[in-house]
């Protein structure tokens, strides 16, 4: 309810798929805010997303890494989520999830760049709540997914598996070192 998407954006995400090989089960948007300056949190997280979804994610997708997908613009084709057999619902990062669990299946995400808007939290305990939820669920895809590490890295070739286990673990380890 919160979410302000692109005027066009069904329509270039319909073009895309459209346009896109079929092993393309999912493109990615960007989100990004539309309080930015309401306070210094807000602003911080402005820059977060802005490096996240501008340069992070984009630079994941040109170097054929697992996208960690994330957000309400996220848009997948029905037949590939049936064949992941649909999300984990109990994974509280079930996005991530899923865009290992595709990339383990030989899909791939696109990146397409259009916006979604949508409210920043603006007060620090919601921020603890958030953060603490996508760190947990950051733990949770790395945890599952490396119960098998050979069969991932088979899956994934050297290159993708290397790319999730410095995100995943990048991720994590930052947090715990801070």
């Amino acid at each position: 309810a919160e979410d302000a998407p692109a005027r066009n954006q069904l329509l270039r995400v319909a073009e895309a798929f459209e346009h896109a090989p079929r092993n393309v089960a999912c493109i990615q948007g960007a989100l990004d805010f539309y309080n930015a300056s309401k306070n210094a949190l807000t602003r911080c997280f402005t820059i977060d997303y802005a490096v996240w979804f501008r340069l992070i994610l984009p630079g994941f997708d040109r170097l054929g890494f697992v996208l960690p997908l994330g957000g309400t613009t996220v848009f997948f084709r029905r037949t590939a989520l049936e064949d992941l057999g649909r999300w984990d619902a109990h994974n509280v990062t079930e996005d991530a999830d899923l865009g290992n669990r595709l990339a383990r299946r030989g899909y791939r995400c696109k990146f397409l760049t259009t916006v979604t808007e949508e409210e920043a939290t603006d007060h620090v305990t919601a921020w603890l709540r958030q953060r603490s939820r996508w760190i947990k669920g950051y733990a949770m895809t790395w945890a599952v997914h490396m119960r098998d590490p050979l069969r991932l890295l088979g899956e994934l070739g050297w290159m993708r598996f290397l790319g999730v286990q410095v995100l995943f673990l990048g991720t994590l380890s930052q947090f715990l070192f801070a």
